[in-house]
C-alpha cells in the first residue's frame, strides 16, 4: 500500500514536470522580426543600425527574456559592446504592432561584398534553450566602384586646327566584375535657365572616331583603357577647356551607377614676336648715342610682364638703365624701350653686336628667357661730316627745286591773266 502511494505521487511528479515544460512554454508565443536597418542600403566600411521587434502574442508572460546577437563577418559590435542584453519580463497577449524595439549598431567591414548580409540573434526566457535567427541586411556601395585611374591628353597644347588623342584609364575598386560600362565624351556644353535648355558646341569635334565607348567587363581589381581622337576647330580661342566625360556602368546585380568627370584641354600657340633696334640718326663713334629697341608680338598668343635687358658688351658702355619693363602685348602689339650708348673710337665704320634678353610670361604664366643677337652699324666723325654734307647738299637742291616750282607757277598765271585780257 505504502508503495503504490510512492508510485502515485512519482506519476503525479514527472507529469507535473511534464505539464510545465511542455504547456507553460508552448502558451508563451514570441514573434521577433527585423524591424529595419539605417542606412539602407549600408555600405561598406560605414555603420549601420538594425531595430528587432520581439512580441510576445501568447496567453502567458515571457520573463527573464535574454536576447543576443551573434555579428559575423562582414559585422561587428564596437568595442566593449555587449552583444547580449536582458529584456527581463515581455507581457502576454500583445498585438503584432506592440512590442519592445531591440537597437544594436553594427559596423560593415569595407571588404564586405555587395549584396546581403546575414544577421544571426537567438532568445531565450526562464532557461529554456536558445531559439535562433538569422535576417538579411542590404548592403550596396553609393559611391563609385568605378574610378578613373589617369587622363592623358597628347600633345599637351592643343594648336588651333590640331589633332588630339585623349586616353583614359579606368580601374573597378570593388569586388564584384563591372559590366556594361559606356563611357561618352561630349563635345558640348549644357546652358539652362528657367525656361530653357540649350546646348553649346565646343570648339572639339571627333576626327575620324565615335565619341561613345562601351566596355563589356571590367574585373575585380582590373584596369582598361580607351581612346578618343579630337580635332580643335581653326578659330578656337586660346585658352583651356573643359571636355565633359560621363560613365554610366552596373554591377552584378545590376545595380546602376554613374559619374561625371572632365578632361581638361589647353589651345595654345607659341609666342611669336620680333625684336628690332630702330635709332632716330647715325651711330656715331667716341659719343653718346640714343637707340630704340622695339618689340612687336606678331603671334596670337599674349605676352606677360615682358622684360628688355640689353647685355654688357666689350664695344660699348651702357649709359642708361640696361633691364626695361614694358608690360603686356597683345597680339598685333608692340613697344619700344630706349637706350643710350656709347660707342668707343674706332677709326673706321664698323658693325657692332648687340645681345638681347627678352623675359616674359605666357598666358598660363610660364617663364621664358630669350637672347636675341641683333647688329648696328657705327660710324666714325667723317662719316657723320660726310653724312651731313649730303644732307645739306640735297637740302640746296630741293629748295631749287621749290623755287623753280615757284617762278614757274607765278609765270603760268601771270601769262594766264594777259591771255584772258587780250581775250
Amino acid at each position: 500500500m505504502k508503495n503504490t502511494k510512492i508510485n502515485i505521487l512519482l506519476i503525479f511528479f514527472i507529469f507535473t514536470i511534464f505539464y510545465f515544460n511542455t504547456f507553460a512554454f508552448a502558451i508563451v508565443s514570441l514573434k521577433v522580426n527585423l524591424l529595419n536597418q539605417n542606412p539602407d542600403p549600408v555600405e561598406p566600411g560605414k555603420y549601420v543600425e538594425v531595430r528587432f521587434s520581439i512580441v510576445n502574442t501568447g496567453d502567458e508572460n515571457a520573463e527573464n527574456l535574454m536576447f543576443e546577437i551573434d555579428p559575423q563577418f562582414p559585422f561587428s559590435l564596437e568595442q566593449g559592446v555587449n552583444a547580449t542584453k536582458y529584456l527581463g519580463t515581455i507581457i502576454g497577449g500583445a498585438k503584432d504592432n506592440n512590442g519592445v524595439i531591440l537597437y544594436y549598431k553594427l559596423y560593415v567591414n569595407k571588404f564586405a561584398k555587395l549584396g546581403t548580409g546575414d544577421i544571426k540573434i537567438k532568445y531565450r526566457h526562464n532557461n529554456y534553450d536558445w531559439i535562433s535567427k538569422t535576417f538579411s541586411v542590404r548592403i550596396k556601395s553609393n559611391q563609385s566602384l568605378l574610378s578613373v585611374q589617369n587622363i592623358k591628353t597628347t600633345p599637351l597644347k592643343l594648336k588651333p586646327g590640331a589633332i588630339c588623342n585623349i586616353n583614359l584609364t579606368l580601374k573597378n575598386n570593388g569586388d564584384d566584375d563591372l559590366k556594361n560600362v559606356i563611357v561618352n565624351l561630349v563635345p558640348v556644353r549644357l546652358i539652362s535657365n528657367a525656361a530653357v535648355i540649350n546646348y553649346e558646341e565646343l570648339v572639339f569635334s571627333p576626327y575620324e572616331d565615335s565619341t561613345e565607348k562601351i566596355i563589356k567587363n571590367i574585373g575585380i581589381g582590373q584596369t582598361k583603357s580607351i581612346e578618343f581622337n579630337l580635332i580643335a576647330s581653326p578659330d578656337a580661342e586660346l585658352k583651356p577647356y573643359k571636355i565633359p566625360i560621363t560613365i554610366n556602368y552596373q554591377d552584378r546585380l545590376g545595380n546602376a551607377y554613374s559619374k561625371e568627370i572632365y578632361s581638361g584641354l589647353i589651345v595654345q600657340e607659341d609666342v611669336d614676336y620680333s625684336v628690332r633696334i630702330e635709332k632716330e640718326d647715325l651711330l656715331i663713334e667716341n659719343s653718346k648715342n640714343k637707340i630704340y629697341l622695339t618689340i612687336s608680338n606678331k603671334g596670337k598668343s599674349k605676352m606677360n610682364f615682358v622684360f628688355v635687358e640689353i647685355q654688357e658688351s666689350d664695344e660699348f658702355e651702357i649709359l642708361s638703365n640696361p633691364q626695361i619693363y614694358l608690360g603686356n602685348l597683345d597680339s598685333d602689339d608692340e613697344d619700344s624701350a630706349e637706350y643710350e650708348l656709347f660707342f668707343p673710337e674706332y677709326n673706321k665704320t664698323k658693325q657692332v653686336n648687340v645681345s638681347i634678353k627678352v623675359s616674359y610670361r605666357d598666358a598660363y604664366n610660364t617663364k621664358y628667357e630669350e637672347q636675341k643677337q641683333l647688329s648696328v652699324n657705327v660710324n666714325t666723325k667723317n662719316d657723320l661730316l660726310k653724312y651731313e654734307q649730303n644732307k645739306e647738299k640735297i637740302s640746296s637742291v630741293f629748295f631749287v627745286y621749290i623755287a623753280v616750282a615757284i617762278v614757274v607757277l607765278i609765270y603760268f598765271r601771270f601769262w594766264k591773266k594777259k591771255n584772258d585780257k587780250k581775250e
